[in-house]
């Protein structure tokens, strides 16, 4: 018969320390579920799954992880399970990614650059910010000043770039709403500089240039198509809108559960 008493004495050490091991194996299983939430992806994701549709390769998902925050920040004894699950998770989500269904939102910090009239003159405006005639305005990115959206989706740059406006993001308004355009964005006095804001856009990923890469210095991306579905502007503290526009096809995302949830 086995003796208990004896079984344990001298083991006493080995036992608390295998607990403890447990408990913290434990510990780190709630961690990771709550820094790596199952089904839900961050736009840069998104992106990224688009690429891969779009391009009809097949991603090195373990090269993703390593270049994510959450890994390299992560202590060296978590790594082998985080790896574990974000490859599932990333797997799982090109999977069921839609290029009809899912959108890619982005937001980013612009420069918006008035064009001058047909006479070669900037925007007049009164004391009042009333504009004399129509104006066009170019949207940039402030990081690059391009009209186009760099995002890495390792080991890849990719640019974001909007249908029909290859040359160049415009808005078309008259010289009443650029007074109001200039007004929400906190402008005033007569123009003198660009106008800084923030766009908020969704897009639907549309097709992939993978012949001719867009060269910006040192780099390098390919040239990802995209339909504006929603975009936004606002002013540089994102409280006040500026500018809205909604293409026919666009539904919200929040309807866009609601009629899945009807459609299952």
């Amino acid at each position: 018969m086995l003796n208990f008493n004896s079984f344990f004495k001298g083991r006493g050490k080995f036992i608390s320390l295998l607990l403890v091991a447990l408990l913290l194996a434990a510990a780190f299983a709630g961690t990771a579920r709550a820094l790596l939430p199952e089904n839900t992806y961050s736009d840069l994701e998104k992106i990224g799954f688009a690429f891969y549709k779009l391009g009809g390769g097949t991603p090195d998902l373990e090269a993703w992880v390593k270049d994510s925050e959450l890994y390299r920040k992560a202590k060296p004894a978590d790594k082998i399970d985080i790896m574990q699950y974000e490859v599932n998770r990333l797997s799982e989500g090109l999977r069921e990614f839609d290029l009809k269904d899912d959108l890619i939102h982005v937001v980013a910090d612009i420069t918006l650059l008035p064009q001058k009239n047909k006479r070669g003159e900037a925007p007049k405006t009164d004391g009042n910010l009333n504009v004399i005639d129509t104006r066009a305005i170019v949207i940039k990115v402030a990081s690059t000043k391009d009209p186009f959206f760099f995002y890495k989706v390792s080991p890849y740059w990719v640019a974001l770039i909007p249908h029909h406006m290859e040359e160049g993001m415009g808005l078309e308004m008259t010289g009443q709403e650029y007074s109001a355009f200039l007004k929400k964005l906190g402008y005033k006095g007569n123009y003198k500089r660009d106008v800084v804001g923030i766009i908020d856009m969704y897009l639907r990923p549309l097709s992939l240039e993978t012949h001719e890469p867009i060269t910006k210095g040192r780099l390098i991306a390919w040239p990802m198509i995209v339909e504006v579905g929603s975009m936004v502007i606002w002013d540089s503290a994102r409280s006040q809108v500026a500018w809205s526009y909604n293409s026919a096809w666009y539904v919200p995302e929040e309807r866009r559960e609601l009629l899945n949830l009807y459609k299952d």
